[in-house]
């Protein structure tokens, strides 16, 4: 059951970050605010979006992440992050860095020649 697997998964997650931080769910609770035993009711009941959130923003991870849409527990830096890094990257090594979170342009894979042109263009056009 899909709903039982969510319900499973996003508690063992969250679980999993608390251990990491030496943490009992309890405590974990306290902090965010929340009555005590709502995370242990993810056991058994979906949650809400928001208290999710806070979760997710508590532990530094995302909501796709605790409920198992992703196994990548790290943030992704916004596109405008993204460009702000390339724009300033001034060595090969800085553009090909800054090229990594680039997946797709036009829904179409970013392809290994693709970041090689585009890292010489750059180059290029900074007079390197």
């Amino acid at each position: 059951d899909v709903k039982e697997r969510i319900e499973m998964n996003l508690f063992e997650r969250v679980k999993g970050f608390a251990d990491a931080k030496k943490m009992s769910i309890n405590e974990v609770e306290e902090h965010l605010g929340l009555s005590k035993n709502v995370l242990y009711k993810w056991k058994t009941q979906v949650p809400n979006g928001k208290v999710i959130s806070m979760v997710a923003d508590y532990f530094g991870t995302t909501t796709d992440y605790l409920l198992g849409r992703t196994d990548n527990p790290a943030i992704i830096a916004s596109a405008e992050e993204d460009f702000a890094a390339f724009q300033s990257a001034q060595t090969e090594t800085e553009l090909r860095g800054a090229l990594e979170n680039v997946m797709s342009f036009n829904g179409e894979a970013i392809t290994e020649n693709d970041k090689d042109a585009i890292i010489a263009f750059m180059l290029g056009r900074k007079g390197v």
